[in-house]
């Protein structure tokens, strides 16, 4: 009876992790490697990157001899912590879900971090010719300083400012690894039929 209750607690246990365990995505402490027999696969690597600044998540395509694919559209995908779900990447410039490899077969995706996020499942995915996919991690650390800028370069009407804010912004850009800078910049020469905008 007791060997019988044994094996009974056993198989129960071992449902239970079962149940528990992700139903998709990488374990912990373990990234995808790729499938030689495959005739296309994503080559992914952990990577982190600085919150407040605009940077690119990338990987590359390749053939089942490790030659770049171009011209191949690759899939972004999150896992939102606060819930389990996978959501889209968007890129932050262009708005694009969709990304294309280019000639050397790397496909990036802008994103602006809004908070830091330790080792956050991506997965990248390709659905054409044949559907791949591909799970890394990707660390938000946070900068040691986050400033906010407001650039009005067009509020002189006898100076030309506008030069000198370009040559500013220029200045600002990426000059410290540990300092973020969000700058709103209103120029003459932006925006439809002369209009000034902020970017």
């Amino acid at each position: 009876m007791k060997k019988y209750l044994s094996y009974l607690a056993v198989i129960v246990l071992s449902l239970f992790l079962a149940t528990c365990a992700p139903a998709t995505g990488p374990s912990d402490g373990q990234v995808d490697q790729p499938n030689p027999t495959n005739p296309i696969n994503i080559i992914a690597d952990d990577e982190i990157h600085t919150v407040g600044r605009i940077s690119y998540i990338d990987v590359k395509v390749v053939d089942s001899k490790g030659s770049p694919i171009p011209n191949v559209g690759v899939r972004f995908f999150f896992q939102f912590p606060g819930d389990g779900n996978w959501y889209p990447v968007v890129d932050e410039l262009t708005d694009q879900t969709v990304v294309m490899t280019d000639a050397n077969g790397i496909a990036k995706i802008a994103v602006l971090p809004n908070m830091q996020v330790m080792n956050q499942n991506f997965r990248a995915y390709i659905s054409e010719p044949i559907q791949v996919e591909r799970y890394f991690r990707v660390t938000f650390k946070r900068p040691n300083w986050l400033f906010l800028i407001w650039m009005c370069a067009d509020n002189d009407q006898t100076n030309d400012l506008e030069g000198f804010g370009l040559g500013d912004r220029l200045e600002m850009l990426n000059t410290n690894q540990n300092v973020s800078v969000f700058a709103l910049w209103d120029g003459k020469k932006m925006g439809p039929a002369g209009q000034n905008t902020c970017s």
